[in-house]
């Protein structure tokens, strides 16, 4: 299986838009079995659901991505696991321990960890600038 990283140095890129460098993994029998970096520096970003099956990719790890590219990824068999924060080292050793998901940061402290959603949807446990505080009950 090839898994595709778009990357931002050595991290997994925050955004995953034009204008990327990816990180292609082969991976068979639970080890990477090679490397490859893909430029798609001229590349609009709905080239690259295109590009992505040309390079046999089954797997996307990204940062957040657009709900149209993501979408057209996935309407190729691509499966996309978004959300992911940290080392494209770390995410990529997640997923071959079968602990990689959705949403979540890799590589705090040797551990990975969800994000979590608060009850609006939004990711974290700060209230939005202007948000409603619930109303205290009790003494």
């Amino acid at each position: 299986m090839r898994v595709a990283v778009p990357l931002y140095g050595d991290l997994v890129s925050p955004r995953f838009g034009a204008k990327v460098t990816l990180l292609v993994a082969l991976i068979e029998d639970g080890q990477i079995l090679e490397r490859q970096t893909v430029e798609a520096l001229n590349r609009a970003p709905n080239q690259l659901p295109d590009l992505l099956s040309s390079l046999a990719v089954a797997k996307v790890i990204c940062g957040g991505i657009q709900h149209e590219l993501h979408r057209a990824i996935e309407r190729r068999g691509i499966e996309v696991i978004w959300g992911v924060i940290g080392p494209a080292s770390d995410a990529l050793a997640d997923l071959l321990a079968g602990s990689l998901h959705c949403d979540q940061f890799v590589g705090q402290s040797g551990s990975t960890r969800a994000r979590g959603r608060t009850s609006e949807g939004r990711v974290g446990g700060r209230p939005r600038r202007g948000a409603r505080r619930p109303e205290r009950r009790g003494p």
